[in-house]
């Protein structure tokens, strides 16, 4: 969206896990890291160091583990459902991203291009007060689209 805000009619981000224009992207995380109580903020995420190709920048991975997605990211959810076993089954390590300059420099998404994008947010009723901050720090956001039904799917 920085790069080519005239490429994008509307960026829609769900649960507003969305950056802001002139904030460090590591912003959202710190934001995370107030909602929670330390000895909750992962739970069962697993924390890798892989250090096979460059010793002098080892690589950080974590993985997303059985508990945080269903306390966390599928709460709302029926625990029968099948989309969130399979969401379970799909769970691969992501590398983190929290230091080096794409994700300290506050200039990284400015308000003239990146903040220039109409952007939505789908959130719903029952989620955290996350969110909603994280809404409420991305002025210009359209539409949130508010639901009751925890069951309801973006795709």
């Amino acid at each position: 969206m920085e790069h080519c805000p005239e490429r994008v009619a509307v960026a829609v981000f769900v649960s507003f896990l969305m950056p802001a224009a002139g904030k460090p992207m590591v912003f959202v995380f710190e934001q995370l890291s107030q909602e929670t109580r330390p000895e909750d903020r992962y739970m069962d995420c697993e924390f890798e160091t892989n250090v096979a190709g460059d010793h002098q920048r080892p690589v950080e991975t974590f993985r997303l583990g059985p508990q945080y997605l269903k306390q966390r990211l599928y709460q709302l959810s029926p625990a029968e459902d099948v989309n969130v076993t399979l969401a379970m089954a799909m769970v691969r390590p992501s590398q983190r991203f929290r230091d080096g300059m794409t994700m300290m420099n506050a200039n990284v998404l400015t308000a003239e291009r990146y903040g220039a994008v109409r952007r939505a947010g789908v959130v719903a009723e029952d989620d955290a007060s996350f969110q909603r901050r994280m809404a409420s720090l991305n002025p210009g956001t359209e539409g949130a689209v508010r639901t009751s039904h925890g069951d309801s799917r973006v795709s």
